[in-house]
């Protein structure tokens, strides 16, 4: 301009922060948008006393700006209207390094009481370096400075090459499947919260082929992030239950290995005592990868011992031994809190009562005194002056909140009035809330980034990736609090509404937390959301997770009087979340509220399901077992199916019923019912029950040592899964025929049929199926003298038992202790069978009579008669439910062996003649051991000849 017109101009600016009004202005001749109010006098008085060529801003504008800009203070200057002069600033410069963002100028947060954790962590990460991975707990209850702690950690190690990658279990989200492990991977590909499910698979797949990692294992991790395609989801689906489970775990190990190799990786997993328990599983399932992979595990979690991430911890712990840490977090000495005082202050003469008063207050939470120190600055019981912190009253006059509740409160009160508006909206999102839905909730414009930016400066809140959070729980709790109950439900309708809008093309992946805000609101719509979410974490085999989304649908579907049909289903899916999720009682529980239901409603059918329901958990063996109640039941729902003409319902009763009678060895009934099942199902035209029956009914007729009919029936069975593929079952059919050929003594022929259902069960990664025919092989070996490959099976089943969560494994171990004590490995077998015992006490206790016969044996092969009477007790231990001979013939054998080592040659000869008399048209397996101990009772009795007819035989 000057050169241009030859004008001379000075450019100077003002700047003030505070209050204003925005809006129209004037009447309808004269109407002007503008902004009015003090803040806007003092700015425009900024402007007109600064020097040419310069910005001069307020006191209030300095404390805002401090750490970004250099200032040079210019005194004060007298304001019309302003009682006192006003503190002034010419700002000189940019910082090169920008100063204290968190909190207010001059305070600072170095770690206090915590050196002996920061030590162990430190040296955590120094043997990462290495290449040494481990798994770290830091338990504290909250205040107490679990995250300054990590902070720290990671400020002492930037200039290093590690790996961070976080994930936070937020207490809104704990219905989510594997949320935690979303935030990781997502951060781990640079995924945006913009990013479109699309956008998301193409980091995903990048990062994935820079890992090496095979591309069969990408569907699952996508399926993790709710964000796979079709091809992906007709992969997944291909999985079911554990299976699926397994699979995803598997995708999940090798990316971390292929994240390590490319540098040393640190996971920290913040609130674990709010984490879903599907995150919690495949932490467990991970945690190994410290003992070959430089991975560093570092997890946070309040000391709450009723949370399921208590217990998931306690296993890491046994998993891991060495290679776990635990950080117990207490509160600060009185001391200490001194320290921190006069390390956030720097007054070194605080007048000790205010310094007491604190330390009283605080009771050594770390946050509490930072918010409390807040709170006295704030209200201007602490000042500055001259760069020091300096008290102006003693403590007669201080004032302050007996609870970290209560300070948070009051310092959410003094707020301005827009701000505590804008923190309140937040709080109702969550702990982390994305800006766009914030923005919708307060209806603020150009003045939406500056409550943002006061709020950050004020620590309420601070960034974190791609959205902001609160900087503490407490925090976003006490603001939430603080708003009332119809404003709250009317903030989650909107948040929702707004959720729905920004991110219609994911619906699946946000259909969660839609379902929260709406079910929070109290509105209907929150059903459609928690079915979707519950049937894509019963997808996913997250069974905690859908249950607690059926649960609440299912309330919701009652409420508002959905259709009969649909609170059926809705019941059904919730008992199966629950059964899944080994939650029997309470599975029982739901079938009980849905036969109420249907009695109210006279709905036959629905009553029907509930009783099928109810029959399936007591005949399952589990801790509710109960063969009579299954019996009573199944037969009520199969007059109902009667009454209905259900022909479908009348074949699969039937199939139950053989079932309930099989295991509790009436075996003519139980094949008066099957014959009835197989008739009904033959008529019928479903192919899979038909196949079902068939299948059982091979199980059956070998108990009743009917080997040709269990060949011909399981024959039949096996065309139809064929026909049908399904490979689960065709494994299982395979294991059928194994038990059948096994029982007749015709081994090879047992170990070719486990040993091709086992490969089909590796193909297919289901775990119970290759436990369960790993146990079959290992019965095959150990029959036919080959122990060494039988201890290698036997340990495998019992493994992959443990993990498909097989409650009958344990009968594994009680023929594997057998086998180690046989073979002089003492300390190892008796280890097995306590185990084994243990186990069966607190969850079969109808088939512990099974693992006290093998202590009994054992006892008795170690030649400890007295350990043998304690172990048997006083009375002949009575034969289990189990069918199989081999259990019988077991456990008799106990019986015999005690009464011979005692010398009651008469009592073992009549036990031994009885269990000959029950099995030897039964099996083959084991007939062999009980003529020899028949003929030891002879030789006892001294009926030599006999004897030696009885032991020829054998």
């Amino acid at each position: 301009i000057r050169l241009k017109h030859g004008l001379e101009f000075g450019l100077r600016v003002g700047i003030n922060t505070g209050l204003v009004v925005v809006g129209e202005i004037g009447s309808d001749l004269r109407m002007e948008y503008t902004a009015i109010g003090d803040a806007i006098n003092l700015a425009a008085r900024m402007e007109q006393t600064a020097q040419v060529g310069t910005i001069q801003i307020s006191d209030e504008t300095y404390k805002l700006v401090a750490p970004f800009f250099e200032v040079e203070p210019l005194g004060e200057v007298e304001v019309k209207g302003k009682s006192a002069p006003i503190k002034t600033y010419r700002v000189i410069r940019a910082k090169e390094k920008v100063g204290q963002l968190r909190g207010l100028e001059g305070m600072t947060t170095r770690l206090v009481g915590r050196e002996i954790q920061l030590n162990l962590l430190n040296g955590r990460l120094e043997s990462l370096r290495d290449g040494a991975g481990s798994f770290v707990t830091v338990l504290g209850e909250a205040g107490l400075g679990k995250s300054t702690l990590i902070a720290e950690l990671k400020k002492s190690h930037e200039s290093q090459e590690y790996r961070w990658l976080r994930g936070d279990a937020l207490s809104y989200a704990r219905s989510i499947s594997y949320f935690p492990w979303r935030q990781v991977i997502r951060q781990s590909i640079g995924a945006q919260e913009a990013d479109s499910p699309a956008d998301v698979r193409g980091k995903l797949r990048y990062e994935c082929d820079c890992c090496k990692l095979p591309g069969g294992d990408v569907p699952f991790l996508e399926a993790m992030l709710a964000v796979e395609s079709e091809e992906s989801l007709q992969v997944v689906t291909g999985f079911q239950g554990e299976a699926l489970v397994q699979r995803m775990v598997e995708a999940v190990r090798g990316y971390l290995c292929g994240l390590a190799a490319d540098a040393p990786l640190a996971l920290i997993f913040d609130d674990l005592h709010w984490a879903d328990e599907a995150s919690l599983n495949l932490l467990f399932a991970t945690a190994d990868l410290t003992e070959s992979q430089p991975i560093l595990f570092i997890c946070m979690s309040r000391p709450d011992k009723a949370v399921p991430s208590w217990d998931s911890i306690q296993k890491v712990q046994q998993k891991l031994g060495e290679k776990y840490s635990a950080i117990s977090l207490e509160p600060l000495q009185a001391e200490q809190t001194d320290l921190m005082l006069a390390n956030l202050l720097g007054m070194k003469d605080m007048p000790k009562s205010i310094r007491d008063l604190i330390v009283e207050k605080a009771q050594g939470n770390p946050f509490f005194v930072e918010e409390l120190i807040r709170s006295l600055i704030e209200t201007k019981q602490v000042v500055r002056e001259n760069s020091h912190w300096k008290a102006v009253s003693e403590t007669a006059q201080i004032s302050l909140p007996n609870t970290l509740r209560g300070v948070l409160s009051a310092r959410i009160d003094r707020l301005p009035e827009t701000s505590k508006h804008v923190l309140q909206n937040a709080s109702v999102i969550g702990r982390a809330f994305d800006l766009r839905v914030l923005k919708r909730l307060t209806s603020l414009n150009g003045g939406f980034d500056s409550q943002i930016q006061y709020l950050h400066e004020a620590s309420m809140i601070e960034p974190a990736r791609d959205e902001y959070m609160f900087r503490h729980v407490l925090i976003q709790e006490a603001a939430y609090e603080s708003i009332l109950l119809k404003k709250r439900a009317e903030l989650h309708k909107l948040i929702a509404e707004t959720l729905e809008e920004l991110h219609a093309e994911r619906i699946e992946e946000f259909a969660p937390l839609l379902a929260y805000h709406f079910y929070s609101a109290g509105d209907e719509r929150s059903l459609k959301y928690d079915v979707l979410a519950g049937e894509k974490s019963a997808r996913l085999y997250a069974n905690a997770e859908a249950a607690t989304h059926f649960r609440r649908a299912l309330e919701v579907a009652k409420r508002t009087n959905a259709e009969l049909y649909r609170v059926s289903r809705l019941h059904t899916q919730l008992g199966s979340a629950l059964e899944q999720n080994a939650q029997y009682q309470h599975a029982l529980e739901n079938y009980d509220d849905m036969l109420i239901f249907a009695r109210e409603h006279k709905d036959r059918s629905i009553e029907l399901s509930a009783l099928m329901a109810k029959a399936t958990v007591y005949s399952t063996f589990t801790n509710v077992h109960d063969s009579d109640l299954s019996e009573k039941t199944l037969i009520q729902a199969l007059e109902i199916s009667q009454e209905i003409g259900d022909t479908s319902a009348q074949t699969r009763l039937n199939w139950n019923l053989m079932l309930t009678y099989l295991f509790s060895k009436r075996l003519d009934q139980a094949l008066q019912y099957g014959d009835a099942a197989l008739e009904l199902a033959r008529k019928g035209d479903n192919r899979e029950n038909l196949a079902f029956v068939l299948n059982d009914l091979c199980r059956l007729h070998t108990c009743r040592g009917e080997f040709e009919k269990a060949h011909a029936v399981i024959h039949e069975a096996r065309e139809l899964w064929r026909t049908m593929e399904n490979r689960v079952m065709l494994a299982d059919s395979l294991g059928s025929e194994s038990e059948a050929y096994f029982n007749e003594g015709k081994y090879e022929k047992a170990l070719e049929c486990s040993q091709q259902a086992l490969r089909i069960n590796e193909e297919i990664n289901n775990l119970w199926g290759q436990a369960y025919e790993s146990m079959l092989i290992a019965f095959v070996y150990f029959q036919s003298g080959r122990l060494g490959q039988g201890i290698q099976f036997a340990e495998k089943a019992s493994s992959l038992g443990d993990q498909a969560g097989m409650i009958a494994i344990n009968t594994m171990r009680c023929e594997l202790g057998w086998i180690y004590v046989f073979c002089g490995a003492y300390e190892k077998g008796f280890a097995l069978i306590d185990h084994a015992l243990q186990q069966a006490q607190m969850h079969q206790p109808a088939w512990a009579a099974f693992p006290q016969a093998v202590k009994v044996r054992m006892c008795l092969l170690t030649g400890d008669i007295a350990s043998a009477e304690e172990t048997a007790g006083n009375e002949i231990l009575k034969p289990i439910s189990i069918p199989y001979a081999r259990f019988t013939t077991f456990l008799c054998l106990a019986n015999i062996e005690l009464a011979a080592a005692k010398e009651r040659y008469s009592d073992a000869l009549a036990l031994a003649e009885e269990l000959l008399d029950e099995v030897t048209p039964l099996t083959r397996v084991d007939i062999p051991e009980a003529l020899r101990w028949k003929g030891r009772a002879l030789v006892g009795l001294n009926r030599l000849d006999e004897a030696l007819h009885t032991l020829t035989q054998a």
